[in-house]
């Protein structure tokens, strides 16, 4: 029964990230079928990301695979980063972001071009 409920669980995380990754694909004007995502970054990213209850974490996975699907980012999105994001917390990623918009504040006149080199 308990392993009943946690493929349930399980599945619905699943319908959450795949969701998520087509609203992100959707925003950055890409179709999946542009750049092939490596299997070795692809099936971990989604076995993770299933299991994960955070929607914050959850959304980097998402993140994560339609960066992998941009051609402008070829070869930038690595294996590594699978196993980084396996490690994050909550608390991890908002610490990210906080990073992330404190730059974007400093960095006003040039935010667009820093944006869009660093996605």
């Amino acid at each position: 029964m308990a392993s009943d409920k946690l493929k349930y669980m399980r599945f619905e995380r699943a319908v959450r990230l795949a969701n998520r990754y087509n609203e992100i694909m959707a925003q950055r004007g890409l179709n999946s079928s542009e750049q092939p995502v490596p299997p070795k970054i692809a099936l971990p990213a989604i076995e993770q990301a299933s299991l994960e209850e955070n929607d914050d974490l959850q959304d980097l996975w998402a993140n994560l695979l339609a960066s992998a699907h941009d051609p402008s980012l070829n070869d930038v999105v690595r294996s590594a980063f699978v196993d980084i994001l396996k490690q994050m917390e909550t608390v991890d990623v908002h610490i990210l972001n906080f990073v992330y918009s404190d730059i974007l504040k400093r960095n006003i006149p040039h935010a667009e071009e820093w944006k869009t080199k660093h996605r």
